[in-house]
């Protein structure tokens, strides 16, 4: 069993994206919950095994929490309706609690 680290907290989230992968093909789940570093999708049937490269594809309305339309990420668990994605940059920062600029 792994365990999975985490420097951010996971705020519930949904809203749908499109995973693409050249060899595993293309599919489209929900995300469950999201954080600067990763999400969790609902996907039932999964395509893509654990460690496959995904490309990500956001909804308009979502493109401003990471500024961007298109993310990358690792696949790093499958479970049965569930898979989880560890993010490539560009990190989420907007997602995050916001930090004061003391200068």
């Amino acid at each position: 069993m792994s365990v999975e680290h985490r420097y951010a907290h996971r705020q519930p989230d949904h809203f749908e994206v499109t995973l693409s992968n050249p060899r595993y093909g293309t599919a489209t789940a929900r995300v469950e919950n999201i954080s600067p570093e990763g999400m969790a999708l609902r996907l039932d049937d999964s395509p893509f095994p654990q460690g496959a490269l995904l490309d990500m594809v956001l909804p308009q309305s979502r493109q401003t929490l990471f500024n961007t339309c298109f993310l990358r990420g690792y696949v790093v668990y499958v479970h049965e309706d569930q898979i989880g994605l560890w993010l490539l940059e560009p990190s989420g920062d907007d997602i995050a609690a916001p930090v004061e600029d003391t200068d």
